[in-house]
């Protein structure tokens, strides 16, 4: 494959990295722009997980993840540590940091600076965009803080609503 085509691989991955850093911390549209609407999205390592974050999260499933998670955070940011592009198979693997601040809410603190790491292989189709992702996290740090506070929120959120 071309040098042009690795730079266009490279530069759709970005974009994708990008729109989960955007002003609105997980704008689920902005992520959805760039991939494909079959896109699958995997979140490793499954036997980890809680069963409803196992299996294939289709785009209605991440957009309820996105609208889940995203009230959460004040800011949102990945960082690329290193990246590797492989043309022929149309994958671009990134290892990432993460850095978020956590909104303050009831009697819980906001959290500033809270890190985690990340590593994700995105497969390309042949207009760059991404139909699969495989998202290798940190469990303890997302799933055990991170999801924690979503569900600790959410629960907040509701209890407002009824007030």
């Amino acid at each position: 494959m071309s040098e042009e085509f690795r730079d266009r691989l490279r530069e759709a991955a970005r974009r994708h990295l990008e729109a989960y850093n955007s002003p609105d911390a997980w704008d689920a549209s902005a992520i959805w722009q760039t991939r494909d609407p079959a896109c699958e999205h995997y979140l490793q390592p499954a036997e980890s997980l809680e069963p409803q974050f196992r299996g294939n999260i289709n785009e209605e499933a991440h957009r309820h993840f996105m609208e889940y998670f995203g009230p959460i955070f004040s800011n949102f940011r990945l960082d690329v540590n290193w990246e590797a592009v492989d043309t022929y198979n149309k994958i671009v693997v990134h290892d990432l940091n993460c850095t978020m601040d956590l909104k303050a809410f009831g009697d819980e603190p906001a959290v500033c600076g809270y890190q985690a790491h990340y590593i994700w292989t995105l497969w390309f189709n042949s207009d760059a965009k991404v139909i699969k992702v495989e998202e290798m996290i940190d469990i303890e740090r997302i799933m055990g803080v991170v999801a924690k506070r979503a569900a600790q929120y959410a629960a907040w959120a509701k209890s407002q609503k009824s007030q």
